[in-house]
């Protein structure tokens, strides 16, 4: 995101219903020193920040429903990469020996109980080359991971999961339904966008 201002504040959590305390990121223009504020307080006069409204993105989850939504990402992850391997259009390498599905489940277990961490981090932990339909997408593909047919059916694929096991927006972590509001009395806030 750049360089952003942030404002602390209390958020229901999307997944459970409990108050948690939160960064909301959002962007004025001018951004550059990062300033942080506390919710309701009023905004320093020597702030250049001018009353308004500014879109702001934060966390959809309390930190136990995100632990819990991480292990779920990461489950899927797992699972969508051996199924792609096994429907043949992916291969996995790992220091030049090809990889069979049940090996790449398990090396990437192992590697999940070492801790929570994104998908591409785990792929590179064990050095895990990966190809789709022949043109390698991990590590250094010369097609960005946005214009990349594999990266988008495997997105596809966790977002499925994380759907069946009632993660209502999948792959969805981020709430971008925010708006900050800074008031005429340079008091600051967050409201649910219109």
């Amino acid at each position: 995101m750049g360089v952003y201002r942030t404002l602390f504040a209390n958020l229901k959590c999307q997944r459970c219903g409990s108050m948690f305390r939160t960064d909301i990121q959002f962007k004025t223009g001018d951004d550059y020193q990062m300033q942080a504020y506390e919710e309701e307080q009023p905004v320093a006069a020597e702030d250049d920040l001018q009353p308004g409204s500014y879109e702001g993105c934060s966390d959809r989850f309390c930190d136990p429903c995100l632990e819990l939504w991480q292990e779920h990402e990461a489950d899927a992850f797992i699972n969508a990469l051996a199924q792609l391997v096994e429907g043949g259009d992916l291969t996995v390498t790992r220091s030049a020996a090809l990889l069979k599905a049940p090996t790449v489940r398990e090396v990437l277990e192992t590697d999940k109980e070492l801790g929570i961490m994104s998908p591409g981090a785990r792929l590179s932990r064990f050095d895990l080359v990966l190809a789709w339909k022949g043109q390698q997408v991990h590590p250094r593909s010369q097609i960005p991971p946005w214009e990349s047919e594999f990266w988008t059916v495997l997105n596809n694929a966790m977002n499925k999961e994380l759907l069946r096991n009632e993660w209502e927006l999948g792959c969805d972590v981020f709430r971008e339904d925010l708006e900050v509001v800074v008031h005429e009395d340079r008091a600051i806030s967050v409201e649910l966008s219109r």
